[in-house]
């Protein structure tokens, strides 16, 4: 099998897989209904765990295509660059999203039941400033990575 075929091959498998983490991310809203937060953090890290593993991969096709598309002036080489480090960066999205906030979410739910225990309350200064910059997350890394 040549590289470009194997190049191929990973860009395919690679978008296969970011298709397949949208379509099992669970929403937003199904993770705080009552007694889904269990059920929704175990399908979210499944989601996201495929999401981390399908960037290593598009970047394998994306190296097979800079390299056949390889000239003197270097353009395919600064085009796989920025293409780093857009899944660099999407790479923190779901290392957030999908492993962070869930521990979170727990520790929210643990306070609701337990709100004496004073631990938590640094926790909860933690968890509001997340849930004022995470809606923004998708819209910001997707406008990375389709740059």
């Amino acid at each position: 099998m040549t590289d470009d075929r194997m190049g191929g091959i990973a860009l395919i498998a690679g978008t296969a897989g970011s298709i397949a983490t949208m379509i099992l991310h669970p929403s937003g809203h199904n993770l705080f209904a009552p007694g889904q937060l269990e059920p929704m953090v175990r399908l979210g890290v499944i989601a996201h765990t495929l999401g981390i593993a399908s960037m290593p991969i598009s970047f394998l096709g994306a190296f097979a295509l800079s390299r056949r598309l390889a000239s003197p002036d270097r353009l395919a080489l600064a085009a796989l660059v920025m293409n780093g480090f857009a899944l660099a960066a999407g790479v923190i999205a779901p290392v957030v999203d999908g492993l962070v906030v869930p521990g979170l979410a727990r520790r929210r739910v643990w306070q609701s039941r337990y709100p004496e225990d004073p631990p938590f309350h640094c926790a909860q200064r933690l968890w509001t400033a997340l849930i004022q910059i995470v809606p923004r997350k998708p819209i910001l890394y997707t406008r990375l990575l389709s740059s």
